[in-house]
């Protein structure tokens, strides 16, 4: 009797226990594999998120909060740093672009980021991939102007040359009341997939 025989007829006379081994080990390798597979989703969708931004300054208390709330917009920071901070930093290094930003308000349940113009001009939400601007929409100007991720555009129906009310703070049931007139939403960006797109991008002007 060969090996392979003695080893099935074994096998056979422990059915029960052979079948459950059996299912055992695929559902740890399906596990395995599911595990790998959600890690590696994971890690494209925050690269994706972070594109070609290589440096996060914030005043919060940690690096992981600090890229959460600077890059994804998971809170308002804690602790804002001033435009003096802000400035010096700028100063301080050759850096090839640097783009404040400030999160607080909100309008409709959607968070507004304040910037600059470089923040549409210099920074790629995914790396090679810059921001596509539908016409006849343009970049940020002035301290009125704004620019609707194409989200919020299609959720609230809102388009160049409309008006809208910003409210201080964060989230649908935020607090507070209308702080500033937008008068002119400048464009509609796309940027599918990523954090950004779901945000009004405002012009900072501090």
């Amino acid at each position: 009797m060969t090996d392979l025989r003695l080893v099935l007829k074994s096998l056979s006379a422990r059915s029960t226990s052979t079948v459950v081994t059996c299912l055992l080990i695929a559902i740890a390798v399906a596990l395995l594999i599911s595990m790998r597979s959600l890690r590696e989703a994971g890690r494209r969708s925050f690269t994706r998120g972070v594109g070609n931004a290589h440096l996060v300054v914030s005043g919060d208390s940690s690096p992981l909060v600090a890229v959460l709330n600077g890059i994804f917009y998971a809170n308002p920071p804690r602790a804002p740093l001033p435009e003096s901070k802000v400035t010096e930093i700028a100063s301080s290094m050759p850096w090839a672009w640097t783009i404040p930003t400030q999160l607080g308000d909100s309008f409709r349940g959607f968070p507004v980021l304040g910037t600059t113009p470089a923040f549409l001009d210099d920074f790629e939400p995914a790396i090679g991939e810059p921001w596509r601007i539908r016409r006849p929409g343009r970049n940020i100007e002035g301290p009125f102007d704004v620019v609707l991720g194409s989200r919020v555009a299609a959720a609230t129906g809102l388009g160049v040359g409309d008006r809208l009310f910003l409210t201080h703070g964060m989230g649908v049931d935020a607090a507070g009341g209308e702080v500033g007139i937008v008068d002119d939403p400048s464009a509609t960006v796309e940027a599918e997939g990523d954090p950004h797109d779901g945000h009004d991008h405002d012009d900072h002007d501090d």
